[in-house]
């Protein structure tokens, strides 16, 4: 009787908590995430990255410990940063709508977002201005002015656009146009420049540089069958960072 009596009050299992920490739910009551940059509409050059920064605040407007906060793009499923300020530079050339979260140890849930947020080279956009032509034929010299538009590509590697001027020789009016087709190395150019006269569509070597700050130069030089010579230079400077016009 005294054996049966032990085994019926025999316990099979004793559970302990493994985490017994207690969740101050007062610390992490009314706080608000304050994202820091980028700013909505902020641009980003690819080159260079951007500061991503973030922070919690209390009700009293004083700062919360906090680097658990996770960074998204709607752009990417595999861009994901941890942490309250970071530098990074391999968001993905595009326009961005950037998300902050933060997931608190209560369970609740915090985030906020910024969107048109631009990462491309700090050379791509719209750039505008004047290119000046000369030509020499037949012992007579005459030059032009036209306006230009050039594009550089988002990721600042390839530039192109179009210029237009009219020639006056000898009463004759040439109509000559310019077609930019050339590649940009960290701020040096190099291509082409094909001029079209009378029809005729003539390769002519274009050299320049462009920098960060939007001012592209250029000159290019050659002649039209041996029967006239033709140099101009190129200057514009960048009014946009819109690529749209870019003809890929």
């Amino acid at each position: 009787m005294l054996l049966i009596a032990l085994t019926a009050c025999k316990s099979d299992h004793l559970v302990v908590p493994a985490d017994t920490a207690v969740v101050d739910e007062a610390l992490w009551a009314d706080l608000s995430l304050v994202l820091e940059s980028p700013a909505s509409g902020d641009f980003i050059p690819m080159e260079d990255g951007g500061t991503f920064a973030a922070h919690l605040v209390n009700a009293e407007g004083e700062l919360v410990e906090f680097d658990e906060l996770t960074w998204t793009t709607n752009m990417s499923q595999d861009w994901v940063q941890i942490g309250s300020a970071i530098e990074d530079d391999t968001l993905a050339v595009g326009v961005h709508d950037i998300t902050v979260t933060a997931e608190l140890p209560t369970g609740d849930r915090l985030s906020h977002t910024v969107g048109g947020v631009l990462v491309q080279s700090h050379y791509a956009g719209t750039y505008s201005g004047d290119m000046k032509v000369n030509m020499a034929a037949q012992g007579y010299e005459v030059g032009c002015s036209g306006a230009a538009t050039i594009y550089v590509d988002a990721y600042g590697e390839l530039v192109q656009g179009a210029s237009g001027c009219l020639l006056s020789l000898q009463g004759f009016e040439i109509d000559s146009d310019f077609v930019l087709a050339v590649q940009n190395d960290d701020g040096v150019l190099s291509g082409d420049i094909a001029v079209t006269v009378y029809g005729y569509e003539l390769p002519m070597e274009f050299s320049g540089d462009v920098t960060e700050d939007g001012l592209l130069t250029g000159e290019f030089a050659g002649d039209v069958f041996g029967q006239a010579e033709f140099d101009g230079t190129l200057e514009v400077n960048r009014i946009s960072r819109e690529t749209t016009g870019f003809a890929n």
